[in-house]
């Protein structure tokens, strides 16, 4: 089954994109190569695998710029351009 214009224009709406008709075939074969890649991931044998809570847990970003040692979120927190509720970022809504 392959994605097809139609899917492709409402993946676009849903994420609030302008894809040109020119683009479209290209985005379509893009998306496809993606899906085909997790397709291959989910046949991956990970029971051996030890489960983390979150990839980057306990780590805290160090630059050398002379600055206090901070958490990343919190730094990308402060410079978002963003409503902030409950240490999130609220966006509008793709669904209806």
């Amino acid at each position: 089954m392959g994605l097809t214009v139609k899917d492709l224009d409402h993946i676009s709406k849903l994420c609030s994109l302008n894809i040109n008709e020119s683009e479209k075939d290209k985005f379509i074969s893009q998306i496809e190569d993606i899906l085909g890649f997790v397709s291959k991931l989910q046949n991956l044998d990970i029971d051996s695998v030890e489960s983390l809570s979150h990839p980057i847990e306990n780590n805290y970003m160090e630059m050398n710029t002379g600055l206090e040692k901070s958490n990343f979120s919190d730094g990308f927190i402060k410079n978002i351009n963003h409503n902030i509720k409950d240490n999130g970022i609220v966006i509008k809504s793709a669904i209806k």
